[in-house]
């Protein structure tokens, strides 16, 4: 089930992990990892358009700090592997957009 972080976010043509249907069985941990991904670029992508707003940039820097792998909070690296995706590449390819 390898989906690498290009195919995901490839430039104007961007697939969120909440449009994959690759896994119609998900289970719900499943869903809900997918879902804290869909979050969390979404979030990046809504202080790349608002950056001045001060909510957006708080809440971006937090997700900055997931993705470099912030222990306190489920782990970006722990989502990756068990989606079978290499955490350093979906990590460029979500930084490429913002």
């Amino acid at each position: 089930m390898k989906l690498p972080g290009e195919v995901l976010f490839s430039g104007a043509d961007s697939l969120l992990p909440s449009q994959m249907s690759h896994a119609p069985k998900m289970t719900g941990e499943q869903r809900l990892m997918i879902a804290v991904l869909d979050d969390a670029v979404s979030t990046l992508l809504r202080y790349k358009r608002m950056p001045h707003e001060r909510r957006a940039k708080a809440a971006a820097e937090e997700v900055q700090g997931w993705l470099d792998g912030d222990p306190a909070r489920i782990s970006f690296t722990m989502i990756c592997e068990r989606f079978d995706y290499e955490p350093e590449i979906l990590r460029r390819a979500i930084r490429r957009l913002t």
